[in-house]
């Protein structure tokens, strides 16, 4: 399954919401994964949504979507230059993937927990870092995966 393909039309879906605002996607070639397509499609929809609304104060925002190389495994990800949060609380970030109480700032992240908890369950790794006022990152494995790209 081409994970790019399906961020791309994710983002456009979107974009249909909103046809007049400018933001810079930038996908990595190449993201070839196996994976439950319904999952995938979800989860990114989540993130890439996310990023999406937090980066609307941006004049210049850019979204993307990508992956890199962790021993042993394929991280793919979703980055954005929008309002971030404070890694102070990046262990109660982490908390909304596993339905634990999390402070306001993150309840517009709650989809992504209760969407996300399939890949957990199968040991499947999501988490995120972020920095006020220049955007997060959330990344992901698909432990049960095989990456086909380079």
């Amino acid at each position: 399954m081409d994970l790019g393909r399906l961020a791309q039309a994710v983002l456009e879906h979107i974009r249909d919401s909103d046809p007049d605002r400018v933001i810079q996607f930038v996908l990595t070639d190449s993201l070839r994964v196996h994976g439950d397509s319904q999952l995938l499609r979800v989860l990114l929809e989540n993130l890439i949504g996310n990023a999406w609304k937090f980066s609307s104060k941006r004049a210049a925002a850019t979204i993307e979507v990508g992956s890199e190389s962790e021993v042993g495994s394929q991280v793919f990800f979703v980055r954005d230059n929008g309002a971030g949060f404070d890694m102070a609380y990046a262990d109660r970030c982490s908390c909304r993937f596993s339905g634990c109480t999390r402070p306001t700032s993150f309840q517009a992240q709650a989809s992504v927990s209760r969407r996300s908890s399939n890949y957990r369950a199968s040991r499947r790794r999501i988490w995120a870092d972020g920095k006020v006022g220049q955007g997060a990152t959330f990344r992901f494995t698909l432990a049960d995966a095989t990456h086909e790209g380079p």
